[in-house]
């Protein structure tokens, strides 16, 4: 993975040189909260710098807030915050920032001291709803078709199908196809939606989902799971269960929702879908039952997208976060 690090530090600093500056009232987003771009106008020590203060509120809560200070080189920043410490990213004060354009994307890539992305904003309208931006990433996480496995515990059968598109949901439980209707997000991504009346929880894992029948508690003021889950397995020969890591930047908010067994698993399906032959045995057994893997004759011959390197680089941030916890 060293070789394919270095290649990707060389893309960002041929595609970083010609980025704009940041517009004030420009919006961005790193996949849980709408962050709003100022000009900022500080002064330390009786010299004023000029910076850039962003203001961000997620579906429930506002108040998170950091700044970005220019540095010398052109579409480079500092990460830096007001009164505190915190900054409402994964990172902290005193990392590096990049501006990236490419591939259609405008990003503020984060990235620690060795150099590792570790976050991430996108640019986007800055009238769209952080409602939607949610909505968006709850929907990447469903897109697909699913089984019920043999293991499953709840209702369906082997035989029935969960096929979730972006504007609708064909139900193993009843066969019919509903509006794909988010009943709430403040636990995204571990969205509630509503089926023919009813509610229910989905709960991404490596493998699928897992479906819990649920209601609203009154009492609580929450949603009460009333059953044992539905297990679904992804049931597309053709794709992966983990394709959109190639298609789109994917958000730590994302992510979070894989264990550091998943996150593995997920860091090398991306290998895999370009034909990466595996060295460790249980990746290997676990490739060789995709039907879409072609394992290829030179794992030096691979080249992975800009979007890949940088999932991959996210994915194995958390993954070192995990290990420093564990110590």
């Amino acid at each position: 993975m060293k070789a394919f690090s270095c290649t990707m530090l060389l893309l960002l600093s041929s595609v970083t040189a010609g980025a704009q500056i940041i517009k004030d009232g420009s919006g961005w987003t790193d996949g849980s909260v709408l962050f709003q771009a100022h000009d900022h106008y500080t002064s330390s020590d009786g010299y004023h710098t000029d910076s850039y203060k962003f203001e961000g509120w997620s579906p429930h809560e506002g108040g998170f807030e950091f700044i970005l200070q220019p540095q010398a080189k052109a579409g480079e920043y500092r990460l830096s915050a007001d009164e505190s410490d915190f900054v409402p990213l994964n990172g902290a004060v005193g990392y590096r920032v990049q501006r990236v354009s490419q591939d259609g994307l405008d990003l503020l890539i984060v990235r620690n001291d060795e150099g590792r992305a570790t976050d991430f904003l996108r640019r986007v309208h800055p009238d769209v709803s952080i409602i939607n931006i949610c909505e968006q990433e709850i929907i990447t996480l469903l897109r697909g078709t699913y089984r019920p496995s043999q293991r499953t515990q709840g209702n369906g059968s082997p035989d029935t199908r969960w096929v979730f598109t972006d504007t609708s949901v064909t139900s193993g439980i009843d066969g019919k196809t509903y509006p794909l209707r988010l009943e709430q997000i403040w636990d995204q991504p571990q969205p509630i939606v509503e089926l023919g009346g009813k509610l229910y929880q989905f709960v991404p894992t490596v493998r699928g989902l897992n479906v819990y029948a649920c209601r609203w508690d009154e009492e609580s003021e929450e949603y009460i799971v009333t059953g044992e889950p539905t297990c679904l397995e992804w049931a597309d020969p053709s794709r992966s269960r983990f394709q959109f890591l190639s298609e789109q930047p994917c958000s730590i908010a994302l992510l979070n929702s894989f264990d550091k067994q998943g996150l593995r698993l997920m860091r090398n399906d991306i290998m895999a879908r370009h034909g990466y032959t595996f060295q460790s045995a249980d990746l290997r057994e676990h490739f060789a039952q995709q039907p879409w893997y072609r394992p290829a004759a030179n794992n030096a011959a691979i080249r992975l997208s800009f979007v890949e390197e940088l999932n991959v680089e996210l994915i194995q941030s958390l993954e070192y976060g995990m290990d420093e916890e564990e110590l």
